[in-house]
């Protein structure tokens, strides 16, 4: 993931999603040891033969911290664009993923009360977000992914981490895991697929 554009960069390739419609994917910088300080771009790779094409910075803000550590990404629904987020519950979309990428922040969740934006899923119009340090699952509606807005939210107790997320595909079922340093945790939730809510 080095690039000669940025030397001297350090950037630690975390996660990815594919665009096999336009023959690109797209990953992230971030670390896993929290000592390590990493570059905080996003990558964008020609799927077809893993050739690097581009690095994109994260725009930095001198107000907040949201563009630090890009964390995961989903493939939006138009096969096209991207929707990034930090660990630092900053959003944004990535577009011209096949031409020219660009990244614009689009939402950014209150600090310092939300930290932690994990690994979430997609289901329909909704992005459920496990935010680690804020102990809960928030709900955002993504219908317009140049507007994205919090729709609901689901409270764990302090003990509980939210860090994983995962649906089942034959039912309504979610999977819930945590990163505490404590005994490793599993719980179940409900989403409902018209509002996006969950529940225990």
């Amino acid at each position: 993931s080095a690039d000669p554009s940025m030397p001297g960069a350090h950037i630690r390739t975390y996660a990815l999603t594919a665009l096999p419609a336009i023959d690109r994917m797209v990953t992230t910088s971030s670390p896993m040891d929290p000592s390590e300080r990493t570059a905080d771009v996003v990558q964008v790779w020609r799927l077809s033969d893993l050739k690097l094409l581009k690095t994109v910075q994260v725009p930095e803000s001198k107000t907040d911290s949201a563009y630090r550590y890009p964390f995961e990404l989903k493939t939006l629904a138009d096969g096209k664009s991207v929707l990034v987020h930090t660990y630092y519950c900053g959003f944004y979309r990535l577009t011209d993923v096949a031409t020219d990428p660009k990244i614009e922040r689009v939402m950014m969740m209150e600090h310092p009360k939300n930290i932690g934006c994990s690994v979430p899923i997609i289901e329909g119009k909704y992005m459920v977000m496990p935010i680690a340090y804020a102990h809960r699952y928030a709900t955002i509606d993504i219908s317009d992914p140049s507007h994205p807005r919090e729709v609901g939210s689901l409270a764990t107790d302090s003990t509980f981490f939210p860090h994983w997320i995962s649906k089942d595909p034959n039912s309504d079922r979610v999977i819930v895991t945590d990163q505490g340093d404590g005994p490793p945790m599993i719980r179940l939730g409900r989403l409902d697929p018209a509002t996006g809510r969950i529940t225990w």
